[in-house]
């Protein structure tokens, strides 16, 4: 009997923690959707949810300008190579793939603003260059805002270091840091 009460003892709560998750399934559902952070080793979801938000962003801003078939191939030559050169390097470090594909979107910042004469030759910051090209109406605010959204995940996996990245979410981050660039040169 004695057998008896402690196996009862030992799997009550399991059991009670177990049947409480299978009566509000779709309340934990719902709860776990809406989380921003979730750790459980090497799985982070803020990431994810942040990258998929970032994605929405570009879809929803991307456009279709016409341009020039020369700068067209010109482009076309740099997205392919910029974007093989960063996956490769993304299947070594994937933290590695990003901060580069952050390089190359600075890049064309500071690109286009001495292209548009908003570099004075003094150092300013990159968000400095990026809202003077809001302010002067060359991108829009959404763009800003998909901006912000990388630089947060950048910043998350250069100064986080136990956070891991997945090679499909560096992938995905690279393609929207580099047709950001791109919308950049095309300004």
């Amino acid at each position: 009997m004695g057998t008896f009460v402690q196996f009862v003892d030992a799997v009550a709560w399991p059991i009670a923690v177990l049947l409480i998750a299978l009566l509000f399934r779709s309340e934990l559902r719902s709860l776990l959707g809406r989380m921003t952070t979730l750790k459980y080793k090497e799985l982070q979801a803020e990431f994810e949810k942040k990258l998929d938000s970032a994605e929405k962003e570009a879809k929803a801003i991307s456009t279709n300008k016409a341009i020039d078939q020369k700068i067209y191939t010109n482009v076309m030559d740099y997205i392919e190579d910029t974007k093989s050169r960063l996956i490769r390097i993304a299947e070594v470090s994937t933290r590695a793939a990003i901060i580069e594909a952050w390089t190359e979107l600075e890049t064309a910042i500071h690109y286009t603003a001495k292209e548009k004469g908003m570099d004075e030759g003094k150092r300013v910051s990159m968000n400095q260059l990026i809202e003077r090209l809001v302010e002067k109406g060359m991108i829009s605010k959404k763009l800003l805002t998909l901006y912000n959204d990388l630089r947060a995940l950048r910043n998350q996996v250069a100064h986080t270091r136990e956070y891991h990245v997945t090679y499909s979410q560096a992938e995905r981050y690279i393609f929207l840091a580099i047709d950001f660039a791109v919308e950049l040169h095309s300004i």
